[in-house]
């Protein structure tokens, strides 16, 4: 296959499995979902690709991302404003408890931590020859040492830790998607085991960096739990939109520079 094609099918994957886990827990545990999308957009930007489980599978016109819409994720008002203005009875929104919204929204990283593990028990049973009792074994060991080599990653990008001399040059600079997209390209015109290998890692990077307690992401909705359950009532509208605004602000100006860095400081493999 065309390595321009893998490296998207292979990033496209890693958006669609974290989401899949957003939306198979939510629809487990009897939420609605209404909307599955990858790649961001409204409805008028994206393509419908039907509906089906009572949810309608989008393709979005930016494909950096992707969501599921939950209503029951959002306060009482703003979820029934979602149901009605998917033709449901905004009476259909049931408030649901801190640990289920938890379950939910941490079902994403974990998904992505499930999806590296996997592929590293197919890699270590392809590449490393080893039976399937003792690739299940090793991949658990190879996913915690990966997972910490991503967090260790983080530290030196944002200076807190050394920097390690001996990774490629570049590889501790803040990247955007077009630095991400040319290390997969180069990995999936590379080898079967090369290319396996970073989709795992870019899925554990996935999975920690969702993890980080800001208000955008996985790990800040998670706080706003722990906070809600603490304090017995949720965090207000007001402070999360303010915190929400900060960090929006915050990660724009991150995505002006890895965009920067993509150019001027690429990654070798």
């Amino acid at each position: 296959m065309n390595s321009t094609i893998s490296a998207i099918l292979g990033i496209a994957f890693l958006i669609f499995f974290h989401e899949l886990g957003h939306w198979l827990v939510a629809r487990g545990l009897g939420l609605k979902t209404v909307v599955f999308s990858i790649g961001f957009g409204s409805k008028a930007t994206s393509i419908s690709l039907g509906k089906f489980w009572d949810t309608e599978f989008r393709l979005g016109l930016f494909p950096f991302g992707g969501f599921v819409v939950i209503p029951e994720l959002q306060d009482e008002e703003g979820g029934r404003i979602v149901l009605e203005e998917h033709g449901i009875d905004g009476d259909a929104y049931v408030k649901q408890p801190v640990w289920k919204r938890a379950l939910v929204i941490a079902a994403g990283p974990l998904a992505n931590i499930f999806l590296a593990y996997g592929l590293y028990v197919i890699l270590l049973i392809e590449h490393r020859h080893l039976l399937a009792a003792q690739a299940i074994v090793a991949a658990f060991f190879t996913t915690a040492g990966a997972t910490n080599s991503v967090i260790s990653g983080l530290l030196m990008m944002l200076h807190l830790t050394a920097v390690d001399p001996s990774l490629p040059a570049g590889a501790t600079d803040v990247h955007g998607i077009v630095g991400i997209f040319q290390v997969v390209h180069q990995a999936a015109g590379s080898s079967f085991v090369i290319f396996g290998q970073i989709l795992a890692y870019l899925s554990l990077n996935l999975a920690v960096i969702n993890l980080l307690p800001l208000p955008l992401f996985d790990g800040g909705q998670l706080l706003f739990l722990a906070v809600e359950k603490l304090i017995g009532r949720p965090v207000s509208l007001e402070l999360r939109g303010y915190l929400s605004l900060l960090a929006l602000v915050g990660l724009i100006l991150l995505t002006g520079l890895g965009l920067l860095n993509d150019f001027t400081k690429p990654i070798s493999l």
